[in-house]
């Protein structure tokens, strides 16, 4: 996955200016064999690139991820047949603020979005109209979702790094860490400590 901090600091681009990386656009596809080629030389070009001692080897690296992207979105089909309303427009907007606030790096970091309300005053709209927008889209609330990306990353977190439990709870925004323990029981059905 290519993220932002893949991109030269030069550049205005960022992955959310793209449909392949904002949530809008088709995420997986399936290739052709004359896509699979270009793909796959396209990739073999920046292995290649990669193992090089050229000076400007990573400007070079960033035209071929452009590449990369451009080609994806010659594959996405014509945006017409999408049906687009006020609440898929909406719900596009909480996922890509609910994505932007992982990966959390250092045990240091803290989510700044904790609660549907933090959601909703960023959005600028009610709560309630939020909800609405997402249930009548998903079918799930927005505690559901915001509960269920927390949990997803604190089993990721515990699983994969040597944060403790505490750095962990901060990091994801509970107050004291006998939250966090209780929360991910009640979701996971065992402690953070047994998962570990």
């Amino acid at each position: 996955m290519f993220t932002e901090d893949f991109l030269p600091l030069h550049t205005h681009i960022r992955p959310s200016d793209w449909a392949v990386f904002n949530g809008s656009a088709q995420s997986v596809f399936e290739l052709t064999q004359k896509d699979k080629t270009f793909f796959e030389g396209l990739f073999k070009k920046m292995i290649d690139e990669q193992a090089s001692v050229y000076t400007n080897k990573y400007d070079l690296l960033f035209l071929y991820v452009l590449e990369c992207i451009h080609g994806a979105l010659k594959l996405e089909p014509e945006a017409a047949a999408r049906n687009q309303t006020a609440a898929t427009r909406l719900t596009d907007a909480f996922k890509n603020l609910l994505a932007d606030q992982f990966p959390l790096v250092y045990p240091h970091q803290q989510l700044t979005l904790r609660t549907p309300q933090n959601y909703a005053d960023r959005l600028a709209v009610h709560t309630n109209y939020l909800n609405r927008a997402l249930k009548e889209v998903t079918g799930r609330t927005t505690s559901l979702f915001i509960n269920e990306r927390i949990m997803q990353k604190a089993r990721i977190l515990l699983l994969h790094s040597n944060w403790t439990v505490s750095q962990i709870s901060y990091s994801l925004g509970f107050e004291e860490p006998t939250h966090f323990t209780r929360a991910f029981r009640a979701y996971y059905w065992q402690t953070p400590s047994s998962l570990r």
